[in-house]
């Protein structure tokens, strides 16, 4: 037991490390389905010499991923106020076709036109032009300097089509407009210069895997002895936010904060991560059902909006509220998992156990956050398993447990409901 607990915490202790190593090498990821886009700018004042390492870098990080008709496809683009497409998502299947068509990419003294690019770059992932608009679509944008056209608007309008837009500045980027590319700081990198883009290759690789829903590598550090669907991208997950008067304004706004960027590690939208969320103190309050947004913009602006009343905490009559969300006629399917995170700073005035297996019938797994010093029964009647149930001394803690919580929503897996479920 102690050899146990020494390599738990050892694996805890080199995550990232491990990630990298799993992401890079293990063929548990050869399963895993993704279109990827680079779009470049030209870099029109930049030495032969400095051109070709952003060329080696697209190269690399080609060269680390598992490439094949079912599985990764990459693209390419470079952009200027023209764009010129140099490898289509469906014409090559082997690195080294990728990486003569990268070598053959020539500089082009024209302006820099980002947004006008992205809209072009919005055509080729669809299924007409080679892309597969099911799987997850990703866009890489790398540029050394501002945009002289507008770029929100076509940023945006790609975001909502479910393409996770990342974006690499080098030298003289601008880093505003960088942000209004992805919408998301996260998904921001900075280079000092070309040189740098190295050590940018595999924190750009790490983020990207990491936020494709259950990839191998985040199930490989928590089950290393079992199975897993590495295509598992969908799930329907529904939040329950505690709003009573113990919690308090301060708090409140730390935990709807922390709500929004957990909803910003998946992948939210129609096809694959619905969102839905409800609050409760004395009476459960609805916000919006599962499928009231099909966009991850939407989802977290309408939680960055939430109102705080006060009141008692009646958890009880909370979750017997909630197994309205898992109904189809508000969005919950067939087939994927169904999950619920609870997030509450106290005891509940009325009993728990009996409505939280009416809701586990439906076929959900339940996730309970407890805030604070206060007896946890409750929470494990909620939760069902001490693995999905979490514990913070404060609010300003929930940050701490939101890579673990995100990992254990991960391996949920779809539970058959039963036949009775309806009727219970």
């Amino acid at each position: 037991e102690s050899l146990k607990g020494f390599v738990s915490w050892l694996i805890y202790k080199k995550r990232e490390n491990i990630l990298r190593f799993l992401c890079s090498v293990s063929a548990a990821c050869e399963d895993v389905q993704t279109d990827i886009i680079f779009l470049t700018s030209i870099f029109e004042r930049i030495p032969a010499k400095e051109y070709q390492t952003m060329k080696d870098f697209m190269k690399s990080v080609i060269h680390k991923s598992t490439i094949g008709r079912n599985k990764v496809h990459f693209g390419v683009m470079q952009f200027s106020n023209d764009q010129q497409r140099v490898l289509p998502l469906n014409r090559h299947y082997s690195k080294e076709d990728m990486s003569k068509a990268i070598d053959e990419m020539q500089q082009v003294n024209k302006s820099t036109h980002t947004g006008k690019a992205i809209t072009e770059a919005t055509k080729y992932f669809e299924a007409i032009q080679g892309g597969r608009p099911d799987l997850r679509q990703s866009l890489i944008v790398i540029t050394d300097g501002k945009a002289e056209d507008y770029i929100v608007r076509p940023a945006a309008a790609l975001r909502a089509k479910g393409v996770v837009i990342y974006a690499i500045g080098v030298l003289d980027a601008n880093p505003a407009q960088l942000l209004e590319i992805t919408n998301s700081p996260d998904s921001v990198f900075n280079a000092r210069n070309f040189d740098a883009l190295k050590d940018l290759e595999n924190r750009v690789i790490l983020k990207h895997r990491r936020q494709i829903i259950c990839t191998c590598a985040s199930y490989f550090i928590l089950h290393s002895h079992s199975t897993w669907d590495f295509k598992k991208e969908k799930a329907d997950l529904v939040f329950l936010l505690d709003m009573s008067g113990s919690i308090g304004v301060e708090n409140y706004a730390i935990m709807i904060n922390f709500t929004a960027e957990l909803l910003k590690s998946f992948k939210v939208s129609n096809k694959f991560v619905r969102v839905g969320l409800a609050q409760f103190s004395d009476t459960p309050a609805h916000e919006f059902f599962l499928n009231d947004y099909s966009k991850e913009e939407e989802v977290v602006s309408h939680v960055l909006r939430l109102k705080y009343s006060g009141g008692n905490t009646y958890i009880g009559k909370a979750l017997d509220h909630i197994k309205n969300y898992f109904k189809s006629s508000t969005g919950s399917r067939y087939g994927v998992s169904k999950n619920l995170v609870l997030i509450t700073d106290g005891d509940s005035y009325d009993d728990v156990e009996d409505v939280a297996e009416r809701v586990r019938a439906l076929g959900v797994e339940m996730f309970a956050i407890g805030i604070g010093n206060f007896h946890s029964l409750k929470l494990l009647q909620i939760a069902g398993d001490p693995q999905r149930l979490f514990n913070v001394r404060s609010f300003s803690d929930l940050e701490n447990i939101k890579n673990k919580l995100f990992e254990t929503i991960c391996k949920s897996k779809p539970i058959p409901e039963p036949t009775n479920a309806a009727t219970r």
